[in-house]
């Protein structure tokens, strides 16, 4: 009886198998088209304040830039992680590549110059 319905339970368990791996990939899934929204999400925010980017860009004061691109900073190493380029606007995009440069973050600046080249 033991016997029995220990090999009950492995047969389940091996037959469940493919389950579990398609769960496994629908989590991946999902956890990648959420940090997809929130690219997307903060890329919106960033286009409404264009103006005062461009303004703190003219102004080279590259201090509140950092400041302002805290966020667009993180995200693009979370993209980078996932092998990606955030760039929602290629003129943000130019500002925050200056902004780098000019803080001391060339290093990162050009990883992100060559991924875009590709």
């Amino acid at each position: 009886n033991l016997e029995e319905l220990i090999w009950r339970r492995r047969e389940g368990y091996l037959k469940d198998q493919k389950g579990r791996d398609a769960r496994g990939y629908v989590s991946e899934t999902w956890k990648f088209m959420k940090m997809l929204e929130q690219g997307i999400n903060l890329g919106r925010r960033y286009t409404d304040i264009t103006d005062y980017l461009h303004r703190l860009h003219r102004e080279k004061d590259y201090l509140r830039l950092d400041t302002a691109f805290t966020k667009y900073h993180d995200m693009t190493k979370l993209y980078l992680e996932s092998d990606l380029l955030y760039c929602p606007d290629p003129d943000l995009f130019e500002i925050y590549i200056d902004m780098l440069k000019n803080t001391g973050r060339s290093g990162f600046a050009n990883r992100l110059m060559e991924k875009k080249g590709k």
